[in-house]
């Protein structure tokens, strides 16, 4: 079932928690536009680690060269290699709201979009 109308939730899961021999196994909260929104958070991730790596490679002394490598989960053997450790993807913000009727709800007050990129650049001649 989809509900667009998280106002109307209370309403829908109230009777449900009630009922004898009913579990409720989960509740998802997501975004109508979370593919578009995530197109423009990748894009905006690709545009930081750019200038973020240009960033980098001129205060070496040297120019960044061409894209070798992306990825959206990071690149582990590298990472710890170069000691970057574990890489935090975020998550959401809970409310927890007690109905009355003896179980706690988890409500997001806010779902947090993010993209992550790893990028290997090509580095060039020294300036």
């Amino acid at each position: 079932m989809t509900l667009s109308d998280l106002s109307k939730y209370d309403d829908l899961i109230e009777p449900v928690l009630k009922m004898k021999d009913v579990e409720l196994y989960s509740t998802d909260f997501d975004h109508t536009d979370r593919v578009k929104l995530e197109t423009k958070l990748v894009a905006k991730a690709c545009d930081n680690a750019r200038r973020e790596a240009s960033d980098l490679a001129s205060g070496f002394g040297v120019e960044l060269g061409s894209l070798k490598a992306v990825s959206k989960q990071g690149f582990h053997d590298i990472g710890h290699e170069f000691g970057l450790g574990d890489i935090d993807y975020g998550g959401s913000d809970f409310a927890f709201a007690d109905q009355g009727f003896g179980d706690t709800l988890f409500l997001p007050m806010t779902i947090r979009l993010q993209a992550r990129v790893s990028a290997i650049f090509e580095l060039g001649n020294g300036k």
